[in-house]
């Protein structure tokens, strides 16, 4: 049983990869999930959007959509809960955003570099589901999944080595690719 089920996630995989390069997208076929939306979301036009120093001023995000986010020093940020990682130190960079699931389900967050995510809810960090990074995977560095309730104002915590943007999307898991 367990290799037939991986001989379809193979399967999967490949699938994806002739279609990535039929679509002139790159072939992300050992990232270990299915990230062909992911790809085709990062390969429109971003919107671009700062990040803030402080959860009350923080932008809202939707699913869904690309976003360039123009990142702070890291100093200057009032995090919304202490980063599960110290990635960059005050040296670093970051920022925070604001996300409210419509539905509850699987998310995830996906970026284009190297950057630590959390997500915090009324104060406290929410457990992330998994996360995968492989190179080369084009414009995806690293893809962090969480299961979260709706209707909830969400903060997404941005940290790490300086750098002045991220392009980012949230997106709903597909069941099955969790």
């Amino acid at each position: 049983m367990q290799r037939a089920l991986g001989f379809v996630c193979a399967l999967a995989l490949a699938a994806g990869a002739m279609r990535a390069g039929a679509a002139g997208l790159p072939d992300c076929s050992t990232f270990g999930w299915n990230m062909m939306h992911e790809l085709e979301l990062l390969a429109q036009p971003a919107q671009s959007i700062a990040a803030a120093a402080d959860a009350k001023s923080a932008p809202r995000i939707d699913v869904d959509v690309p976003y360039s986010v123009r990142l702070r020093p890291r100093a200057d940020v009032a995090f919304a809960h202490a980063p599960g990682k110290d990635a960059g130190g005050d040296a670093g960079a970051g920022g925070l955003l604001v996300f409210r699931p419509k539905v509850a389900g699987a998310y995830r967050i996906t970026l284009d570099t190297g950057l630590w995510v959390d997500v915090v809810r009324g104060g406290e960090l929410v457990a992330s589901s998994g996360f995968r990074g492989r190179q080369p995977c084009g414009p995806i560095h690293k893809s962090v999944g969480w299961m979260l309730s709706a209707d909830a104002d969400l903060v997404v915590q941005l940290s790490g080595p300086a750098t002045e943007a991220v392009r980012l999307t949230i997106t709903p898991i597909p069941a099955g690719d969790q």
